[in-house]
């Protein structure tokens, strides 16, 4: 049961109809969206798993893109993503990137943390 609500938890990230092509993109933008939709919700997990992991320090799309080896703008994109999903939000902390510019650190939700750590309970009552 629990490894279930993960997987819901991880299906619900996945699977959100989100990010994509915009209503005024090029036909060509739609169809490279929709071919790459599965990309796309895989490495939305990843980045929640990541800043999950991260906590309170949470990170900035350089440090996520950096982390997960997926490009920067993907990075940010996927978070964006999950900011429209309600699972991530702007931490209200700033810290300098690669390029000595200033970047937003972003971290889970509230609502976020408290259903995977119910998911986390579970688990360890389980075992």
């Amino acid at each position: 049961m629990n490894i279930d609500k993960r997987q819901k938890l991880f299906d619900r990230i996945r699977k959100a109809e989100v990010g994509g092509a915009r209503r005024t993109d090029p036909s060509t933008a739609h169809a490279a969206a929709d071919a790459n939709a599965a990309q796309r919700g895989d490495q939305r997990v990843k980045v929640f798993v990541y800043l999950l992991g991260r906590g309170a320090t949470g990170a900035t799309d350089y440090e996520i893109g950096a982390a997960l080896a997926i490009l920067r703008t993907s990075a940010g994109k996927r978070r964006k993503e999950l900011c429209e999903m309600d699972l991530v939000e702007k931490s209200g902390d700033r810290r300098h990137t690669d390029t000595g510019s200033t970047a937003i650190v972003w971290r889970v939700t509230q609502i976020a943390l408290s259903e995977a750590s119910a998911v986390r309970a579970e688990e360890g009552s389980a075992a």
